[in-house]
């Protein structure tokens, strides 16, 4: 073989050896590709579950912490703004008699009694010992569910009775013409 078959068959040799090194290094390529797009994938899919899982975790945080619709109590706002009321609790009640009368006996220094109010409770016989007062917002609901069902006892009783003893007879209120008491006792003629 001469001298220039020699460098002929090394310079052939030499480019198979290259070309098998280029195929086997674009095939190593092509393959971390894959598993780098996979593992992209795979993020991707991993932070639109957390963008998710965040979303939710904002809108559970945005929405209002009562089951009193907006709409009741914006009602009930601008019933308190028409009767010329400033105070947080005409604007959260209904306005009616017994809501006025539950606010003088219940609420110190612009301040609820929760002892004040089932102590009223007890005095009407509304038992309260069922409702739950172990999640957020018990009391709320607790306020919310006594007052309704001392609403139903004393305005089909027509008398409100206080701790201290004292008796409040709606009915006579109505007649001699104290028209909130009036317009309460009316919800419960039936």
């Amino acid at each position: 073989m001469s001298e220039t078959e020699k460098l002929a068959a090394d310079a052939a040799e030499a480019k198979r050896v290259a070309d098998e090194a280029a195929a086997k290094l674009a095939a190593m390529l092509a393959q971390q590709q894959a598993e780098l797009r996979a593992m992209l994938a795979a993020k991707e899919a991993e932070a639109k579950a957390i963008r998710e899982s965040l979303r939710a975790i904002g809108e559970q945080e945005n929405k209002p912490r009562t089951v009193v619709p907006v709409a009741t109590k914006r009602r009930y706002a601008d019933a308190a703004k028409a009767r010329g009321e400033k105070d947080r609790a005409s604007r959260r009640g209904c306005g009616d008699w017994l809501q006025k009368e539950l606010q003088a006996e219940t609420i110190r220094d612009g301040v609820f009694s929760l002892s004040d109010f089932l102590a009223i409770c007890d005095c009407n016989g509304v038992a309260h010992d069922r409702w739950d007062r172990t999640r957020k917002g018990w009391e709320g609901r607790l306020r919310m569910s006594g007052s309704i069902a001392l609403r139903a006892r004393v305005g089909k009783a027509g008398v409100l009775r206080l701790p201290d003893g004292r008796e409040t007879d709606v009915v006579t209120l109505a007649e001699e013409g104290d028209e909130a008491a009036r317009a309460f006792l009316a919800k419960w003629a039936n």
